[in-house]
C-alpha cells in the first residue's frame, strides 16, 4: 500500500486493468453516469468561521465527480467571480481502474472572503498556469524554501522542527539576516520527558529523515521522520511531523503525530515539548489567548495550562497564577515593536490537558504539560479513576477482563496527532484568528447535489428539507443528540475526544446518562465513522464535516496500533474497538470482519487532503494482507458478517488502489458467499455488515452469480423485513440498490415502514436529555444506521411517481397452535416454521448453551397436525442437528374432512418451542389464546359475535426495557383504546384491561389490537377474552367464524409424577407460600450451606401459569437469588448475575445444580448454573474479591410462584464443574451437609 500522494499517482498510472467488466449497476433510467461535457461549471460553497475578518486563507478540498464527467485533471480550472486563478488540482481517484475517468480530484488554492467560486471542466477548458510559484530547493543538507513573504529552512543535520524562518519585512523579496525570526539551536528540539526525569529528544541519526512530499507551487509539504530517544539510545516514542507552507503567506502549518513506542505498564510522560526557537531581539512581549479570544496582559515570560476541559491557569516567569478561567482560546504570541510569531494549537481544552509556554529562548507548544501534576498514564485506574475502576474492574461477557482491567491496558503503538499553526507576522499584532482556523477551518466544497449526483458513496440524495421536511428534522435532531452527548458526558481529552459512547443508560436518580462500562466506546462500530462524511456529503455542513475529521482522526490514532511488538501481541496496522471496549486500546488485535470500516480513512483524504488518513490506510491494508497469510480465519472461512465486513474492505481497498492483491481478496471471499447460501440461495444480507460489500463486488467485477445472489437476498429481506431482534438489521441500503437494479419499487416497502418508524420514534422535544433519543430504541445503533443509510432510500423514492406503501407484518408466532380452517375435502399442504431458542427471539440473553444442551437431551419434539375430532392426521419429527434454533417443514394434508384442524408442536420435552405459519394454500387460519402468546404481527383481530352486548379484553405485554402501544379499534378503524407503556427491566405483572358495550352497528363485525413495540420479535403478547371467542386472525382475509367446541385445548399429556422412579415424596409449592429450613447450630448463618464452595441442588417442576411472567424468587439464602426471570430465563446471583436464556417449561422436571467458590487472595469467586446437568448461562460483572461470607440465617424456598421440588442435596465440595447426567437420585456421601428426600406438608419443613 502506497504511503505517499506520489506513489499513489504512480501506481495508478502503471497498474494494469485487472477487470475488464466493471459495472455501474442500476437502470439506465438511473444511471448517474453522465456525458464529457465541453464546458460546464461546479459550484463551490466556501465557509469562513463566523465572525472571521481573515480577508483569504489557503484551502485544500476534494471534488468528486461521476462516471464520464472528466478524463484528466487538465481540463479543470478554479474560476473566482468567473475568472480563471491560481490553483494546484491533481487526480486522487479514478472510477473502474487506474487509468479511467477522474472520480476525485484535489484542489489547492488561496480563498478570499466575500468571493464566489465555480470549479470549471470540460473538454474544452485547460487548466491555469501558476506563475509565481514558491521556491523549493532539497539537497544534502536540508530543504529550503520561499512562500514569498517567508522563507523556511528544515535541516538534515539538525532535528529542530524549523532550522531558520525569515520573514521579508521590508518587502524587496530578499532575506536579510537582520529579518530572521527563528534561527538554529541545537538544543531546542522536539523532546519528551519520562517519569524517571530520562530526557528523550529526536536526534539527527541513522532514523532521522527529511524529504519533500508536496514541492508546490502553491503548497509545499515536508515530511520529516524520526524518534525520541535517549542519550544511550533507548527509544521512546516515533515522530512524525508534516510542515506545510503556502504561496503569498507566512505561517506554517505543522501535523505532529507522536507513536508510543514503550510498555506503558512500565513507564508515564511527564512533558511532550516541540520548541520553536526565536530571533526576536530586545524587548520581546508575550500574551496569550484567553476565554473567548481575549489576549491576556503582556508578560516577559509564562505559561499556561489547560488541566481540564472546562479550567486553565496563566502562570508569571515564577510560577504564580496571574489569570484563570474556563476555555482558553489555544494560542500565544511573542513579540516586539515591529515583528513577532503567533503559536496556536487545536483543540486545547477539547482534548485537554494542554501547555503553551513562553521563554527567553522562543514558544514551546507542550502536547502534554510540563507544568502539571499528574503524568500521562495509560493505564485503566489513571485513565478511568479510582471510582470508576472499582465499580468496573470486573468480569463480562465470555470472561473478559478476568485477570484485572489492568491486564488489558498496554498502549503500546497508539498514536496521538496534533495540529500547530506557527504565524510569522510583521507588527506586534497577534495573528489569533488565524490560528482559530485549526478548530474552524476555512470549508470549500462543492454543491450537496453535486456531491450526490456523483455517486462516489452510491446514490445519495441531497438534504431537501422543502420535500422531506420530517425526514431531515429528525436527522438533524438524530446528529444533534450526537454532539449534545458529548457535553453531557464529557468526552473530552487527549486519549477520548473525538470518540462516541456506544452503550448508555439513563440514571433516574440523578436525572442524566451515564456510560455503561460493557463497550464503552463505540470505536468503528456500525460505520459511525463513515456517518458524518456521508451526512456532509448530502448536506456540505460544517458541522458534520468537523464531526467527521474529529472522529476520524480517533479512530486512526488511538484505536489503532501503529508499531509492531510481538511480545506485546500488537501489530502495526492492527485496530481495536472490541474486548468490551472499557478502554479503547484494551485487549488483543480485531481479525478483518464486520466492523473493518476504512472509507473514512478514504473521505478524510479525498475530502480535505489529510495525507495521515491515507498513511494510515496503508498500514491497515498491510495488516490484512498479513492476516491473509495466516491459516484459517476470516478471509479464508465463512463468517457471515465477518465475511461481509471484509468483503466491503477489500473492496474499498480495491478501488483506491487498483492493487490486484485486494480483489484476489474479494474474489474468494465472494466465492465463499456463494459456497454458503442456504437451501433457498440466500446469506445473511443487512447494512450495516453485508449489502454494500456484495453490491460493490458487484459494481467492481460485474459478476452475475454476485448479482443473482444480491437480490434473491434483497428479495427475502423484501418479504420477511428485519431481523427485529437485532437493532443492526435495518437494510435501507440493500433494498434500495435492489431498486436500482430493478425498477421494482416492492423492494422499498420495507425501507419504507422504517423511514415512517424513524419519525415517529426520534423525539422532538424541548427537554435535552431526550431531544433526539430514538423512543425505545438504543441510541447509537438507530441513529448511526439512519444517518448513514436512509439518504439512499429517499434517493430511490425520489424516482417514483407514486409513494411506497409501507409493509405490514402478518407473519404472527405463537408459543400454541394454529387453527387451519379447511374448507373443502382435497389435498392441501402448508409450511409451518419452528423456533427453539432462537437468538432472533430470545428476550433478554440468548441461551449459549443450548447446542450441548440438545446434545445431551435429544428432543422428541414433532410437528403435529389433528383433524376436527383430534385424531392425529401427521407427525413429522423436529430433528436438531449442530444447535440449530430454527427449522421448516413442509406439512401436506392428504384427503380428508373439512372443518377446523389444528397445526401445534407436541412432546416438546420441557423445551421452549416457538411455532409459526410460514405459508399454507389454505386462505382461513386463526390462533387461538388460552394458554399461548403472539408475537410478530402488527395486529390482531378479533370476531364480535352480532349477539354479544358486552366483551373485555385483556392484554399483557412481556416487552423489556421498551415503549409499547396498545390500542383496541373498532370495526370503523376508529381507535377505542390507546394506551403507552414504558416497561423497564421488571415485567407487567397485571392485564391491562379494556370493557366495551358495543352499538349494533359494531357487532357482528371483526374488532382490532394494535401492540407496537419497536422491536415485535423480542415482545410477547397474551390475550384474554370474555363474552367473545378466544381465537385472533393477523389479516380479516383469514377469518372464519369459528365453533366453540373447536376452540376447546387438547388436554394436556399426562406427565410422570415423579423426576425418577421410587423418588421420594414430593412438596408442592403454591402462590404466596414459602418455606424457610430448619437452621443448623453454626452461629447466627445457615449452616448447611458453607460460604466458601458447595453445591445445592435439586429437582422442580414448574406449575406457574404460562401468563405468569414476573420475576418470581425460587430460592435464596443470604447473597444467593436463584429466580426465574419472567419467561425469559432463570438468573442465579451471588458475586454477580449468572443469566441463563433457559426458561423453565410448566409440568415439566427439571435437575437444578448451583455451584459456588468464595474465592480467595490471588483467586477470583466462581458461580456456576446447571440445568438437567448443562453448564448454562453468561456471568455479567463477576466481582473480583472474595465474597466472604455471604451466607444468612435462613434458606427459604419459594414465596410467589407455584412448584414441585423434590430431592434436595446442599454439599460441602463443587460436585459438578463440567456438563454431567443428572442423578437419578440424590444420595448421602462425606460431602453431604443436607439432603431431603420425603417432604411432608411445608408447616412441617420450616
Amino acid at each position: 500500500m502506497p504511503r505517499t500522494l506520489a506513489s499513489l499517482l504512480v501506481l495508478i498510472a502503471v497498474a494494469a486493468a485487472v477487470h475488464a467488466a466493471p459495472v455501474e449497476g442500476y437502470l439506465p433510467q438511473f444511471s448517474r453516469a453522465v456525458a464529457p461535457a465541453t464546458r460546464a461549471e461546479i459550484p463551490l460553497s466556501v465557509s469562513f468561521p463566523e465572525g472571521s475578518t481573515l480577508r483569504s486563507h489557503p484551502v485544500t478540498f476534494g471534488v468528486p465527480f461521476p462516471r464520464g464527467a472528466l478524463e484528466s485533471a487538465e481540463n479543470v480550472r478554479l474560476l473566482e467571480d468567473g475568472n480563471p486563478i491560481a490553483a494546484s488540482i491533481i487526480r486522487t481517484a479514478t472510477w473502474e481502474r487506474p487509468d479511467g475517468d477522474v472520480k476525485w480530484l484535489l484542489v489547492d488554492a488561496t480563498i478570499r472572503q466575500g468571493k464566489t467560486y465555480s470549479l470549471e471542466y470540460g473538454t474544452e477548458v485547460r487548466g491555469v498556469a501558476v506563475t509565481d510559484a514558491m521556491t523549493l530547493t532539497d539537497d544534502a543538507e536540508g530543504v529550503t524554501l520561499s512562500t514569498g513573504p517567508m522563507q523556511v529552512s528544515v535541516s538534515r543535520a539538525n532535528s529542530t522542527l524549523v532550522h531558520a524562518v525569515a520573514l521579508d519585512l521590508n518587502g524587496d523579496s530578499e532575506f536579510t539576516p537582520d529579518e530572521v525570526v527563528s534561527s538554529p539551536d541545537g538544543s531546542a528540539v522536539p523532546s519528551m520527558l519520562d517519569d524517571q526525569l530520562r530526557a528523550y529528544s529526536v536526534h539527527p541519526d541513522a532514523d532521522y529523515r527529511v524529504s519533500v512530499e508536496q514541492p508546490g507551487p502553491l503548497h509545499a509539504i515536508i515530511r520529516i521522520d524520526g524518534w525520541f530517544t535517549a542519550e544511550d539510545g533507548t527509544k521512546l516514542c516515533q515522530h512524525i511531523a508534516r510542515l506545510h507552507a503556502y504561496r503569498g503567506h507566512s505561517f506554517i502549518r505543522i501535523e505532529h503525530t507522536f507513536v508510543v513506542g514503550y510498555d506503558t505498564e512500565q513507564t508515564r510522560l511527564r512533558d511532550i515539548a516541540l520548541p520553536i526557537p526565536l530571533t526576536l531581539g530586545d524587548g520581546a512581549r508575550a500574551v496569550f489567548g484567553l476565554a473567548d479570544g481575549a489576549a491576556s496582559e503582556p508578560l516577559a515570560t509564562g505559561y499556561l495550562v489547560q488541566d481540564a476541559v472546562d479550567r486553565f491557569s496563566l502562570h508569571g516567569a515564577d510560577g504564580s497564577i496571574v489569570g484563570e478561567g474556563a476555555r482558553a482560546a489555544g494560542w500565544m504570541d511573542c513579540s516586539t515593536v515591529d515583528r513577532g510569531v503567533t503559536l496556536g494549537i487545536r483543540h486545547v481544552w477539547q482534548e485537554f490537558p494542554r501547555e503553551l509556554e513562553v521563554t527567553a529562548e522562543g514558544l514551546v507548544a507542550h502536547l502534554w504539560p510540563r507544568h502539571s501534576d499528574r503524568p500521562l498514564d495509560f493505564d485503566a485506574r489513571a485513565v478511568l479513576g479510582p471510582e470508576l475502576y472499582a465499580a468496573w474492574d470486573k468480569v463480562y461477557w465470555q470472561d473478559w477482563y478476568r485477570n484485572g482491567l489492568d491486564q488489558y491496558d498496554q498502549a503500546y503503538g497508539l498514536a496521538k496527532s496534533n495540529d500547530l499553526i506557527i504565524a510569522f507576522h510583521a507588527g506586534s499584532e497577534p495573528h489569533a484568528e488565524l490560528c482559530h482556523t485549526l478548530d474552524e477551518p476555512v470549508i470549500v466544497a462543492a454543491s450537496p447535489e453535486w456531491m450526490c449526483l456523483s455517486d462516489v458513496m452510491g446514490p445519495l440524495h441531497p438534504r431537501d428539507p422543502e420535500r422531506f421536511p420530517e425526514d431531515e428534522k429528525k436527522m438533524d435532531l438524530g446528529f444533534e443528540r450526537f454532539a449534545w452527548l458529548r457535553q453531557h458526558l464529557g468526552d473530552y481529552g487527549l486519549i477520548d475526544y473525538g470518540d462516541v459512547h456506544y452503550n448508555l443508560a439513563f440514571n433516574a436518580e440523578q436525572g442524566r446518562w451515564v456510560a455503561q462500562p460493557w463497550r464503552r466506546f463505540a470505536s468503528r462500530f456500525y460505520g459511525h465513522p463513515v456517518m458524518p462524511w456521508v451526512q456532509f456529503l448530502t448536506s456540505g455542513r460544517r458541522e458534520h464535516l468537523q464531526w467527521g475529521i474529529d472522529n476520524t482522526r480517533h479512530v486512526m490514532d488511538i484505536d489503532m496500533a501503529h508499531l509492531d511488538n510481538p511480545a506485546l501481541k500488537k501489530r502495526r496496522g492492527g485496530r481495536y474497538g472490541g474486548d468490551g471496549g472499557i478502554i479503547h486500546y484494551a485487549g488483543g488485535m480485531y481479525d478483518i470482519g464486520c466492523d473493518a470500516h476504512v472509507d473514512q480513512l478514504l473521505l478524510c483524504y479525498y475530502l480535505t487532503g489529510y495525507r495521515r488518513a491515507w498513511d494510515v490506510l496503508g498500514e491497515e491494508a498491510e495488516y490484512y494482507m498479513w492476516l491473509d497469510t495466516r491459516p484459517g480465519g476470516t478471509m479464508h472461512a465463512w463468517g457471515h458478517r465477518m465475511t461481509g465486513g471484509a468483503l466491503r474492505t477489500m473492496i474499498s481497498l480495491y478501488n483506491a488502489t487498483w492493487e490486484q492483491k485486494y480483489l484476489t481478496v474479494a474474489e474468494r471471499l465472494a466465492q465463499i458467499c456463494y459456497e454458503n447460501q442456504d437451501d433457498q440461495g440466500v446469506i445473511r444480507h443487512d447494512d450495516v455488515y453485508m449489502a454494500p460489500g456484495l453490491f460493490t463486488y458487484y459494481q467492481a467485477t460485474g459478476d452475475e452469480r454476485m448479482k443473482e445472489l444480491f437480490l434473491r437476498c434483497m428479495a427475502t429481506q423484501a418479504k420477511q423485513g428485519r431481523n427485529v431482534s437485532d437493532p443492526r438489521s435495518f437494510g435501507f441500503y440493500g433494498l434500495s440498490m435492489a431498486y436500482f437494479m430493478t425498477g421494482d419499487a416492492s423492494y422499498l416497502r420495507w425501507a419504507e415502514r422504517w423511514r415512517r418508524d424513524f419519525i415517529h420514534r426520534v423525539q422532538d422535544v424541548e427537554d435535552p436529555l431526550w431531544r433526539g433519543q430514538p423512543k425505545g430504541e438504543w441510541d447509537y445503533s438507530y441513529l448511526t444506521l439512519h444517518l448513514l443509510y436512509m439518504p439512499y432510500y429517499l434517493s430511490a423514492i425520489t424516482t417514483l411517481d407514486e409513494p411506497v406503501p409501507p409493509a405490514s407484518n402478518d407473519s404472527a408466532i405463537t408459543s400454541g397452535s394454529v387453527l387451519l380452517n379447511r374448507i373443502d375435502q382435497k389435498p392441501c399442504s402448508a409450511v409451518a416454521e419452528w423456533f427453539c431458542y432462537d437468538p432472533e427471539f430470545c428476550i433478554g440473553v440468548t441461551l449459549d448453551s443450548f447446542r450441548r444442551y440438545i446434545t445431551r437431551h435429544p428432543t422428541a419434539a414433532r410437528i403435529v397436525v389433528r383433524d376436527p375430532d383430534g385424531a392425529e392426521v401427521i407427525s413429522r419429527p423436529i430433528s436438531i442437528t449442530e444447535g440449530q434454533t430454527r427449522g421448516k417443514m413442509l406439512v401436506e394434508l392428504p384427503h380428508g374432512p373439512v372443518g377446523l384442524y389444528r397445526l401445534g408442536i407436541e412432546d416438546a420435552d420441557g423445551l421452549h418451542f416457538k411455532l409459526r405459519l410460514n405459508s399454507t394454500e389454505l386462505t382461513q387460519w386463526g390462533y387461538p389464546t388460552q394458554d399461548a402468546y403472539l408475537a410478530c404481527a402488527d395486529g390482531y383481530y378479533f370476531y364480535v359475535p352480532a349477539d354479544c352486548t358486552q366483551f373485555a379484553v385483556g392484554i399483557k405485554s412481556l416487552a423489556l426495557r421498551q415503549p409499547v402501544r396498545f390500542s383496541v379499534y373498532d370495526p370503523e378503524g376508529a381507535a377505542q383504546m390507546e394506551k403507552e407503556i414504558t416497561f423497564t427491566s421488571e415485567p407487567q405483572k397485571d392485564y391491562l384491561n379494556y370493557t366495551s358495550f358495543p352499538k349494533p352497528e359494531q357487532r357482528g363485525k371483526l374488532w382490532r389490537i394494535a401492540i407496537s413495540p419497536p422491536n415485535p420479535s423480542v415482545e410477547q403478547t397474551y390475550l384474554r377474552f370474555e363474552g367473545v371467542p378466544p381465537i385472533v386472525w393477523t389479516s380479516p382475509d383469514a377469518f372464519f367464524i369459528p365453533q366453540a367446541d373447536a376452540l376447546v385445548p387438547r388436554p394436556a399429556p399426562e406427565l410422570p409424577a415423579e423426576p425418577y422412579p421410587a423418588a421420594g415424596a414430593n412438596l408442592p409449592f403454591l402462590p404466596d407460600t414459602a418455606i424457610t429450613l430448619s437452621r443448623a447450630a453454626v452461629g447466627e448463618h445457615y449452616g448447611h450451606v458453607q460460604a466458601q464452595q458447595g453445591t445445592l441442588e435439586f429437582w422442580i417442576r414448574p406449575e406457574w401459569a404460562l401468563d405468569d411472567i414476573a420475576d418470581a424468587t425460587l430460592l435464596r439464602c443470604g447473597k444467593l437469588h436463584l429466580y426465574r426471570r419472567s419467561r425469559v430465563g432463570t438468573y442465579l446471583s451471588l458475586g454477580g448475575t449468572n443469566q441463563s436464556g433457559f426458561v423453565l417449561e410448566p409440568g415439566h422436571w427439571y435437575h437444578v445444580a448451583l455451584t459456588w467458590e468464595a474465592g480467595a487472595e490471588g483467586r477470583e469467586p466462581r458461580t456456576q448454573l446447571f440445568i438437567d446437568g448443562v453448564k448454562t448461562g453468561t456471568m455479567l460483572s463477576q466481582a473480583r474479591e472474595p465474597l466472604g461470607d455471604w451466607t444468612d440465617e435462613r434458606l427459604e424456598i419459594g414465596g410467589r410462584v407455584a412448584f414441585t421440588l423434590d430431592d434436595l442435596r446442599i454439599s460441602s465440595t463443587i460436585r459438578y464443574s463440567d456438563d454431567f447426567d443428572p442423578p437419578t437420585a440424590l444420595e448421602q456421601d462425606d460431602e453431604t451437609l443436607y439432603l431431603k428426600q420425603r417432604w411432608g406438608t411445608p408447616e412441617a419443613n420450616q
